[in-house]
């Protein structure tokens, strides 16, 4: 019985996540100009500083699976259900060490801790 679970699992086909291009969105959130772009979306390397003053970086999510999600306090429409889905996720995968959420700010000076 123990071989026939290792066979089968040194057999199994590794699955990779899936990367969304603007194809796969909501076409009404998508610019149309943008949907035929076959580039894979990813995050640059960064280095930036948190709500609580410390530094953070690509590498403290390295071999993580992350989601980046960039807002603004005042945005008027969609920041607020990006905001809501991820705090659902972030409810889901609290004890979960391989996902990460990570938001930031598009306009820091108006996001920032002490205003």
């Amino acid at each position: 019985m123990l071989l026939v679970y290792i066979s089968k699992n040194l057999t199994a086909e590794t699955k990779q996540l899936p990367i969304y291009n603007p194809t796969d969105f909501n076409s009404e959130l998508v610019d149309l100009s943008k949907q035929k772009d076959s580039i894979n979306h990813v995050v640059a390397n960064f280095s930036l500083i948190n709500q609580n003053g410390d530094s953070v970086s690509h590498l403290d999510y390295q071999d993580k699976i992350y989601v980046a999600d960039f807002f603004f306090t005042c945005c008027p429409s969609i920041c607020l259900i990006m905001t809501n889905n991820m705090n659902k996720m972030q409810d889901f995968f609290i004890e979960d060490e391989e996902v990460k959420l990570l938001s930031l700010s598009v306009i820091p000076v108006l996001d920032s801790v002490p205003v």
